[in-house]
């Protein structure tokens, strides 16, 4: 797994009874003295979901529990994110420290275009420099 990148155990088991929403399954990822807790989720198909964002690099040891159970460890390395932006006084800076200099555009009624037009507007934005969009919705 990659550092300020999302990384996701899946596991096979049966269909939830009763909510598929409200479903028993948690995990914890720990690093040293740090224990980070998450809530899984059943996605479908017999198939149920934890996901994990890591924020220090090294060696971690998970422990899932409830309808599912695993345990293990696992290595995080670096990765080119940042990860994610946050305020720091009056300014942005990623959470490795470095700064964010937000530049945008604004997206209008792109929920009422034909599909070709958002599909061409989608493309378009891959190569833009932009590195927000603000979107309207009307």
């Amino acid at each position: 797994m990659k550092q300020y990148e999302m990384y996701e155990l899946q596991f096979e088991g049966r269909k939830p009874e009763g909510s598929e929403v409200e479903v028993d399954l948690f995990a914890e990822f720990r690093i040293g003295d740090v224990t980070t807790s998450v809530k899984g989720f059943y996605a479908g198909n017999g198939k149920y979901v934890v996901r994990f964002y890591p924020q220090m690099k090294g060696q971690y040891s998970y422990r899932v529990y409830g309808v599912v159970e695993s345990e293990g460890e696992l290595l995080c390395e670096a990765s080119k994110s940042h990860g994610m932006v946050k305020v720091e006084s009056c300014h942005f800076k990623y959470e490795d420290g470095t700064s964010y200099l937000p530049f945008g555009t604004t997206i209008y009624a792109l929920a009422h275009q034909p599909e070709e037009l958002v599909e061409q507007t989608l493309q378009s934005l891959q190569t833009a420099p932009f590195n927000k969009v603000r979107q309207c919705v009307f």
